[in-house]
């Protein structure tokens, strides 16, 4: 079960992945115990990793638990947003206002994002359409039915004010009430209290859920790196440090490669390999750099900043033959991709997309 809805530190309120249930059968207080200890140990290495300039590019939180770990203040479960939908939410003129005025295409989520702003705050909105999009979307579609005073198509949605989420490898499903009527089950969704149940189902999911774990994994943080000594740096900031970037620059990228072995900047492989890096999907970029490199994020500031830097070499024409049927290697430690010299471009892009979709993790025979 979940915490109750207020109590945000309830030790025994927290779900305990199976695993940790399973080791200490019969024994929640020792299962408890043993999954805050592996929490807190996140939050060492975390701390470690940042006082000795290591990266841990697979460690992607998001936005809100970067917040929590970091020692971010947290909106208050309750808050009372209905009392100000008369005065603020309906007042089409503040609302345009408020978005600046926009007219055209995204104008009107520009206006939906203004009202969501004034029921959440614009930390728990920035917060929320960078974690869970589907969510943001769907309480758009709330505020909105709010703002026209709707009360029919609201509660056509059937709406209870509860939240519902998966929480440990076991799959099963929990369920928190948000708002309780008057029978001590969770209200009905209606037009008197739209605003409070999208504020408190934002913050629940944003981050009343994930809260007790995320503040296991800052006491450990907190005891390799405290707050005093990591005042100069915001929470993304280190999460940027620690991951790296997750989008993949070509340009810059390419800008910052040397070649060596042979090949050079205009050497027909070299272009269509490049060519090929333009036209693939966000995903399989972050696969070729997680081939060559052991990492799928581009380290902070680039490969131009890095002091491996990037490099493509030209295999031995003598040993691929043309490129046989050899595939690309790396030598990931000093960023370096190992390119056969294929005779065609549809060679090298079979070759290279076999390689990193087959190959990108740890060691791989083909």
């Amino acid at each position: 079960r979940f915490r109750p809805t207020g109590v945000d530190d309830d030790d025994s309120a927290v779900v305990v992945p199976r695993r940790f249930r399973d080791a200490h059968a019969g024994d929640d207080e020792a299962a408890r115990s043993a999954f805050a200890e592996e929490l807190s140990l996140v939050g060492r290495l975390i701390g470690y990793a940042l006082h000795h300039g290591l990266s841990l590019p697979s460690l992607r939180l998001s936005a809100p638990i970067w917040h929590i770990i970091w020692g971010g203040a947290i909106p208050s479960a309750k808050r009372d947003a209905s009392a100000a939908m008369e005065a603020e939410l309906m007042d089409d003129e503040k609302v345009a206002n408020s978005a600046g005025g926009g007219a055209g295409a995204g104008a009107g989520d520009n206006n939906e994002d203004a009202i969501l702003s004034e029921v959440l705050g614009s930390q728990m909105l920035q917060h929320l359409s960078s974690s869970d999009g589907d969510l943001l979307r769907s309480l758009r579609v709330v505020m909105q039915l709010a703002k026209q005073k709707d009360n029919e198509s609201l509660a056509a949605l059937y709406l209870d004010c509860e939240a519902t989420s998966r929480v440990d490898a076991s799959g099963e499903l929990h369920t928190t009430t948000l708002m309780h009527d008057g029978e001590g089950g969770a209200a009905s969704v209606m037009l008197s209290n739209a605003a409070e149940y999208v504020y408190r189902l934002a913050r629940f999911k944003t981050y009343g859920q994930c809260l007790w774990q995320c503040r296991r994994i800052a006491r450990g943080l907190d005891a390799v790196l405290p707050r005093e000594a990591r005042r100069m740096l915001e929470s993304h900031e280190a999460a940027l440090l620690l991951a790296g970037e997750s989008e993949v620059d070509v340009a810059a990228w390419r800008s910052a490669t040397k070649y060596t072995g042979g090949y050079h900047a205009s050497s027909a492989q070299i272009r269509w390999f490049w060519e090929l890096m333009e036209s693939l999907s966000h995903t399989d970029r972050r696969l070729v750099v997680w081939f060559a490199t052991g990492s799928p994020s581009v380290p902070v500031g680039g490969f131009a900043a890095s002091a491996s830097g990037f490099t493509i070499m030209a295999l031995d024409s003598s040993r691929t033959q043309g490129g046989g049927d050899l595939l690309p290697t790396a030598a990931t430690c000093f960023h370096l991709l190992r390119l056969p010299r294929y005779a065609t471009k549809a060679r090298l892009e079979r070759a290279v997309l076999l390689a990193v979709r087959h190959g990108s993790s740890g060691f791989a025979t083909l």
